[in-house]
C-alpha cells in the first residue's frame, strides 16, 4: 500500500479513507468465510495494514490541518476528539451513504441480505479481528459523540440502520461549509462588517471577557434595554475584538418546533463547528412554560460546552432561570452618552450626502436615539430630500427623519403645536429676546459644554432647559414657543395644566408621568400654559388638598429637572407664583404688554406681505388702543374676512376699525 504524503484538498482525504473503507469491508468478509464476488477488491490488504493505513491518512490530514488546509471530515473529528473507532465508524457510515456498490458488502458481513447498510455490528465487525464487542455497542448510546454529533437521532440497537445526519453529511462533502444550517432559529455572525455600538460599554465588557476563562465555571452576560438600542451590536463588537464568531439563537423560534429538545442538541452542534459562542436572543420578558423548558435545556447545553454565552433581552434576566452555580453578569443598554452618539451620528453619515453644516453634536443633544434609530433618522432623512429634489441632507431633514423614525404618542392631554413663527415675528424688549436665544444655545450646545468642557461630573442633575414665561395675556408667550422650536427644529406641545390636575390622590402624577415618559425620547418641548393652577403660593397646609397641591407642583419641578429636553411654564399672574419654584427654574423671562412702538411694530407685522393694504394710520392705532399683540393679531384676521365678504380689493382702515370694535365687545370694553 502506497504511503500518502499529503492530501490537496478535501476530496482527495475522502477518497484515500473510501478506498481503505472498502478494502476493510472485503477483509472482513474474507475472514467470515465469505466471497464477494468483487474481483477488484479481493483481500489484498491484511486488518493491520489498513489500520496502519487509516493511522497515516488521519496522521497527514492532521498536519494539513495545523498548516491552514480545511478538511471537513478531519476537521470534525479534532474538533469533537474522536478516538480510532469513533473515526472508523464515521467513515464506514459515509461509505454506506455515498457508495451504493457497498450495500452488497454490508449484506455479506450481516449475513442478510436485506441487511445492506451500514449497523453497529458491522462498525465493530470490520474493525476488531476478535472480542470488545459489547465494549464498543457502548459507543452508541444515547448520550455519546458519535450519537450526539454525527449520526441521525434515534434508537440505536446492535441491528439499527446507521445514517451521518443530513447536516454532518453536507458538511463533509463540502456542500454546506460555511454557512449556519439552521437559520432563522441559529444564525452565524462571523464578522466582516462594520458594527455601530457604544464602544466605551463594549471595549468594557471585551477586556472583562478576555479575563473570565481564568474564572472557571460558566458566565453569562446579560445585555437587556428597548428594542434598537444596540445590545446585539454591542456584542458583534465584542466578538470583532476578541475575534470569535457568534451563533444568534432565536429563543421563540427555538419553542416553535414540537422536538425542540432535539434541535437544540443540533444548534449547540452548529455552535461547536464554527466555534461560535451562543447567543440567545428573542426571550419574551414573560416566558410561557414552554419558552422556560426551551430555554433551561438550551442554557443547560451552552454553559457544559462553552466558557460563556451572552444573553439579550428587553428586561434583566432573572437569576433563577440558570443554572447554578453559573455567574449571571447584566448590563442595560440605555441612553447613549452624547459623545458615543454624536460618533455613530458621525458614522453613519459617511454612507449618504450630507450638508456640511449639519451638526450632528446638536441631533445627539436634542434626541435620544439608539444606535438602531439613529440608522433609520438617516434612511428617512434621505427619503424626504429626495422627495424634495435636494441632492443633498440637512439638518431639517434629518431633524424630521427622527421624528420619522420616533412616532410620537402623546397624551389625550397634549397638543402639538405648529411652529410657524419666527423671531421676526416676535416683539419683546432686547434683553427678553437675548435670554431666549441663550435658552436656545443651552440645547444646541449641550454636548461642547457638558460633555466636552466637562461640566456633566460638576453637574449631577438640572440639566434640561426650563423656563417660566410670565405675563399679561395676549403678549406672546405661546408664539415664543413656537419660536423657540422653529429655531430649535423640535415639535411643540402644548398642555393645559388645568386638564392634567385631578381631584384624585396620585392621578395628576400620573397624568404629568405619562407625558413625560412618552416625550423623553424624542426631546419635544413641552409647553405648560396656566401654570398658576399648580403653582400659586404655598399656603399653611390646613386641609389635605393643600398638602397635595404642594406635592404635585413639586413632582410636576422634578420631571422638568431630570427631562432632557425644553421645559415651559406660563402664567399670567408671576405674584401669585411661589419664589422657591421659581428658584428652581433656568429662565424666568418676563412678557410685559406692548408699549406703543411695539404696538407699532406688530401692527406693521401681522398682515401678510401678499395682503393688498389701503392706507392705515398707525399712528392713529397705536397711541388710541392699547392692545395687546394677541389683540392685533385677531383684529387683522377679522378685518381681512370683512374686506374679503364686501368684495373690496384692499383692507382699509374702516375694515380695521369694524374689528376693533369687534375685539372690545368681546371683552366688555367700550368703543368710542
Amino acid at each position: 500500500m502506497e504511503d500518502v504524503i499529503q492530501f490537496a484538498n478535501g476530496s482527495e482525504y475522502l477518497d484515500r479513507l473510501i478506498f481503505l473503507a472498502r478494502h476493510s469491508l472485503q477483509c472482513t468478509i474474507s475472514e467470515l468465510g465469505y466471497d464477494s464476488g468483487n474481483k477488484d477488491l479481493r483481500a489484498d490488504f491484511s486488518r493491520s495494514e489498513l489500520r496502519t493505513g487509516f493511522e497515516k491518512a488521519y496522521a497527514v490530514a492532521g498536519k494539513s490541518l495545523q498548516k491552514g488546509l480545511f478538511l471537513p471530515l478531519e476537521y470534525l473529528f479534532w474538533l469533537f476528539n474522536c478516538d480510532a473507532f469513533e473515526r472508523h465508524a464515521v467513515v464506514m457510515t459515509l461509505l454506506s451513504q455515498v457508495f451504493p456498490e457497498a450495500a452488497a458488502d454490508f449484506a455479506l458481513i450481516h449475513n442478510h441480505r436485506q441487511l445492506d447498510w451500514a449497523t453497529p455490528l458491522a462498525l465493530c465487525r470490520t474493525y476488531e479481528e476478535h472480542g470488545e464487542f459489547a465494549q464498543k455497542l457502548n459507543y452508541f448510546a444515547k448520550d455519546s459523540k458519535l450519537i450526539k454529533y454525527f449520526f441521525a437521532p434515534d434508537e440505536v440497537n446492535v441491528l439499527s440502520k446507521l445514517t451521518l445526519d443530513r447536516r454532518i453529511l453536507e458538511f463533509i462533502l463540502g456542500t454546506a461549509v460555511k454557512e449556519s444550517y439552521y437559520a432563522p432559529t441559529a444564525t452565524l455572525w462571523s464578522g466582516g462588517e462594520q458594527v455601530s455600538a457604544d464602544e466605551k460599554t463594549a471595549g468594557r465588557l471585551a477586556a472583562y471577557i478576555r479575563d473570565c476563562q481564568d474564572f472557571g465555571g460558566h458566565t453569562v452576560f446579560n445585555l437587556f434595554g428597548e428594542k434598537g438600542a444596540g445590545r446585539k451590536s454591542c456584542i458583534k463588537y465584542i466578538a470583532g475584538e476578541n475575534g470569535f464568531n457568534l451563533m444568534f439563537i432565536d429563543l421563540l423560534s427555538l419553542s416553535d418546533y414540537a422536538d425542540y429538545p432535539v434541535l437544540i442538541g443540533k444548534v449547540l452542534r452548529e455552535c461547536l463547528i464554527f466555534q461560535a459562542v451562543p447567543v440567545i436572543v428573542n426571550i419574551p420578558e414573560e416566558m410561557t412554560a414552554t419558552n422556560r423548558d426551551v430555554f433551561f435545556r438550551l442554557h443547560e447545553v451552552v454553559t457544559d460546552a462553552f466558557d460563556y454565552s451572552f444573553a439579550v433581552s428587553g428586561g434583566r434576566l432573572l437569576p433563577n432561570y440558570l443554572k447554578d452555580g453559573v455567574l449571571l453578569l447584566a448590563k442595560e443598554l440605555g441612553n447613549l452618552s452624547l459623545e458615543t452618539a454624536v460618533r455613530l451620528w458621525e458614522r453613519e453619515s459617511q454612507k449618504y450626502s450630507v450638508d456640511k453644516s449639519v451638526s450632528f453634536y446638536e441631533l445627539a443633544g436634542e434626541f435620544k436615539l439608539t444606535p438602531g434609530n439613529i440608522k433609520d433618522a438617516f434612511r428617512a432623512a434621505s427619503a424626504i430630500a429626495n422627495l424634495e429634489g435636494s441632492c443633498k441632507i440637512t439638518l431639517s431633514h434629518l431633524k424630521r427623519g427622527c421624528y420619522n423614525t420616533l412616532p410620537l404618542t402623546m397624551s389625550s392631554k397634549a397638543t402639538r403645536l405648529e411652529p410657524v413663527y419666527t423671531w421676526d415675528d416676535l416683539v419683546l424688549p432686547q434683553y427678553q429676546k437675548d435670554l431666549l436665544v441663550t435658552a436656545c444655545n443651552q440645547v444646541r450646545y449641550k454636548y461642547f459644554v457638558y460633555q466636552k468642557w466637562g461640566f456633566q461630573d460638576k453637574i449631577a442633575y438640572g440639566k434640561s432647559v426650563s423656563m417660566l414665561f410670565t405675563g399679561p395675556p395676549g403678549t406672546g408667550k405661546t408664539m415664543a414657543a413656537q419660536v423657540v422650536a422653529n429655531e430649535l427644529g423640535l415639535d411643540v406641545y402644548k398642555i393645559e395644566l388645568a386638564t392634567v390636575v385631578s381631584k384624585y390622590v396620585g392621578e395628576t402624577e400620573k397624568n404629568l408621568n405619562e407625558i413625560f415618559q412618552q416625550a423623553q425620547k424624542s426631546q419635544v418641548i413641552l409647553f405648560f400654559d396656566e401654570a398658576d393652577v399648580l403653582f400659586s403660593k404655598r399656603t399653611e397646609v390646613k386641609e389635605s388638598t393643600d398638602k397635595y397641591s404642594n406635592m404635585e407642583a413639586a413632582f410636576l419641578l422634578q420631571k422638568m429637572e431630570e427631562y432632557d429636553g425644553v421645559a415651559i411654564l406660563a402664567t399670567n399672574y408671576i405674584q401669585n407664583f411661589d419664589e422657591a419654584f421659581k428658584r428652581r427654574l433656568k429662565f424666568v423671562i418676563d412678557f410685559p404688554f406692548p408699549n406703543r412702538e411695539q404696538r407699532r411694530q406688530i401692527w406693521k407685522k401681522v398682515f401678510p406681505p401678499q395682503l393688498p393694504l389701503g392706507e392705515l394710520d398707525y399712528d392713529y392705532l397705536t397711541s388710541r388702543f392699547e392692545l395687546s399683540g394677541s389683540n392685533i393679531k385677531n383684529i387683522a384676521l377679522y378685518s381681512a374676512f370683512l374686506a374679503a365678504a364686501e368684495g373690496s380689493e384692499r383692507v382699509e382702515m374702516k375694515h380695521v376699525m369694524a374689528a376693533i370694535r369687534n375685539e372690545y365687545a368681546k371683552s366688555g370694553k367700550m368703543f368710542t
